[in-house]
């Protein structure tokens, strides 16, 4: 009866350079089932926004559990959530690192120099460091939608998967095209599937395309059991 999806931008229609509400991959994967949707991606979005937002909507919809599909669309591991106390709010740092001239930066007036982000990295940005926490976000995520009987699809959006402990990261509900490696590659390999010649995000074709992949892919699983 609901179809739930997080991701990022590439899932998202939060932007006037995104497909309009109504013509992500998740409208039209709850189209095929006549359910309500909930879309609660976010341009920018880090994988701690994604599991946050799932947690949060879960936990306001218990009654919900038996009736959901969830569909995580992961993005970049490299991307960070932070909280901003001027803001008073969760911004993924993948914005804020930008140069302040940059139209995100003035709009969430985060104004540090290039100074202070060099010093940010240098100080607590580890790469290996990222991959584990990445890992320890899809674990517990998994687990937590298994242990509640919530059906669930994860597929690769933006970047390839880096699945550091592959013997406890379930692959059963993962989706991989038999072509391309990420919904970013597929667009990239496309030119009529994303919003223009500089802008891989997936148009408003290539959402649905997506959207049926996802639904064989769902049908496929349910014919296996």
């Amino acid at each position: 009866k609901y179809v739930v999806v997080s991701g990022c931008s590439f899932s998202a229609s939060d932007s006037s350079n995104l497909p309009k509400s109504g013509e992500t991959y998740g409208d039209v994967v709850a189209e095929h089932f006549g359910a309500k949707f909930y879309n609660l991606a976010e341009s920018g979005g880090s994988l701690q926004c994604m599991n946050r937002k799932i947690l949060e909507w879960s936990g306001e919809n218990k009654d919900k559990f038996k009736d959901i599909l969830v569909i995580v669309g992961l993005t970049s591991y490299r991307r960070i959530e932070v909280w901003n106390n001027k803001l008073d709010n969760w911004y993924s740092t993948s914005l804020f690192f930008q140069d302040p001239e940059l139209y995100w930066s003035k709009i969430l007036k985060v104004d540090w120099s290039e100074e202070e982000r060099k010093n940010y990295f240098i100080n607590f940005y580890n790469d290996n460091a990222q991959i584990i926490i990445a890992n320890n976000i899809i674990i517990g995520l998994q687990s937590f939608l298994t242990l509640n009987s919530i059906d669930h699809i994860f597929f690769d959006a933006l970047a390839p998967p880096n699945k550091g402990w592959d013997n406890l990261i379930s692959s059963e509900n993962w989706y991989n095209h038999p072509e391309y490696k990420t919904m970013m590659d597929f667009t990239e390999k496309n030119r009529d599937m994303r919003m223009s010649e500089e802008d891989f995000h997936p148009n408003k074709k290539g959402h649905k395309y997506w959207a049926d992949k996802l639904y064989e892919f769902i049908k496929h699983r349910e014919d296996l059991i």
